[in-house]
């Protein structure tokens, strides 16, 4: 795989007025993080239909738990395009020399977050808090299972409380609508399709600044990438040989 190796100065860094330094670090991080938790998502996802029933739903709620976080860093995403874009002067400027492709995408993230949708619903509810009422909406949503399972298995790690993800995942998932199948399949897509706009305009954006303050390109291969579907990530481990 060719990897582009782009440098810049740290005098010409600096000599970019504050907003626009600010912005490019801000968005750069932000796509960096995207890009680890999509890759985490589908890491997770892969292989899913070939495992046993306990190792599968122990993937499942490892793989929705990526997706949720996803969710959230994609929602933070916006917001700093609110503050950070359209609520300086950076806009009015980089909108007018950007390539037609980076403005598509930011138009197509604006009019996603310009609706109700699943990504804000995701971030406001089950990314990050733990809120009391939301843990009783949960019980209310959760699917009537006779034997509640809870995994601890031998060294304290890996541990899976199978009843709180099933309530906890059953209640975003019927917030959704369709069926479980359906509902996890629209978050995907949404989470894809928004990860891919953020990282088209982030790309782009850096891709300009660069080479307006002087960049230099150099061009590597490497061999040790790693076909996606080929990427497992596994929710149990165990520890190394030569650990007690």
């Amino acid at each position: 795989m060719k990897v582009a190796v782009l440098t810049i100065k740290r005098e010409a860094f600096l000599g970019l007025e504050n907003n626009a330094r600010l912005f490019l670090i801000q968005i750069l991080h932000m796509a960096t993080e995207i890009d680890i938790l999509r890759k985490s998502v589908v890491a997770s996802h892969n292989g899913l239909e070939e495992m046993s029933t306990m190792h599968k739903s122990a993937q499942f709620i490892q793989a929705t738990f990526f997706a949720k976080e996803l969710a959230g860093k994609l929602y933070e995403g916006w917001q700093l395009l609110n503050h950070s874009y359209f609520g300086t002067v950076l806009s009015k400027k980089y909108d007018a020399v950007l390539q037609p492709s980076a403005l598509a995408s930011l138009a197509t993230i604006k009019n996603y977050f310009s609706r109700q949708n699943i990504v804000k619903d995701i971030r406001d509810n089950y990314s990050f808090h733990y809120g009391r009422q939301r843990a009783i909406d949960d019980l209310d949503c959760a699917p009537d299972i006779e034997e509640l399972r809870l995994f601890i298995p031998e060294g304290g790690a890996n541990m899976y409380a199978e009843f709180s993800e099933l309530a906890v995942n059953w209640s975003l998932l019927q917030r959704t609508g369709g069926t479980a199948d359906e509902a996890f399949k629209r978050i995907l897509m949404d989470i894809g399709v928004l990860s891919d706009h953020f990282a088209n305009f982030a790309h782009q954006f850096a891709g300009y600044v660069f080479k307006a303050i002087g960049v230099v390109v150099a061009n590597l291969d490497t061999q040790d990438a790693v076909e996606i579907s080929q990427i497992r990530f596994p929710y149990f481990i165990s520890k190394r040989s030569d650990q007690a």
